[in-house]
């Protein structure tokens, strides 16, 4: 929306970005800001580059173009997924969690973090024990997200 040049993974320049959020007059924000709101984030949500002079978001990517930087790996022998309790309705009627807009359907390995982004619909929050072993038996790829946090997340078969 503030028309940041970035690469085909998400990746931003830290200048620039900071440069275009304090363009629009509407907030102000400085590098050690910046810092602050990564390394307060506790999902993991963000992650710079090793250099420091590029950012990204690390996890819900919702553009289309953008591809994330997965790893393959064979999961944990559970996951837990944060949704609502109308959502849950709607994966029993189906069978499946949709993906939505987004690139992968976003698990976690520790519940509590799955309770974390259950909470945020602010509609009656449920998480989903899922069985990872028996998805990943069935052909399910899982593949992990390059953060400094423990997100997984299964791939489209």
């Amino acid at each position: 929306a503030i028309g940041l040049a970035m690469d085909s993974h998400g990746w931003v320049s830290v200048a620039e970005l900071i440069e275009k959020i304090n363009g629009t007059r509407r907030y102000h924000i400085t590098e050690s800001i910046l810092d602050e709101i990564v390394r307060a984030d506790n999902k993991g949500r963000f992650r710079y580059s090793e250099d420091g002079m590029r950012i990204k978001a690390c996890q819900g990517h919702s553009i289309p173009w953008v591809e994330p930087e997965l790893t393959i790996c064979q999961p944990p022998e559970y996951l837990y997924h944060g949704t609502t309790e109308e959502s849950w309705q709607k994966i029993r009627q189906t069978g499946a969690i949709h993906k939505m807009g987004r690139h992968a359907v976003h698990m976690q390995a520790e519940e509590a973090k799955a309770w974390q982004s259950a909470k945020r619909w602010r509609k009656t929050p449920i998480v989903l024990k899922i069985d990872s072993v028996a998805m990943h038996a069935d052909g399910i790829v899982f593949a992990a997200a390059k953060t400094s946090r423990d997100t997984v997340s299964p791939e489209e078969p």
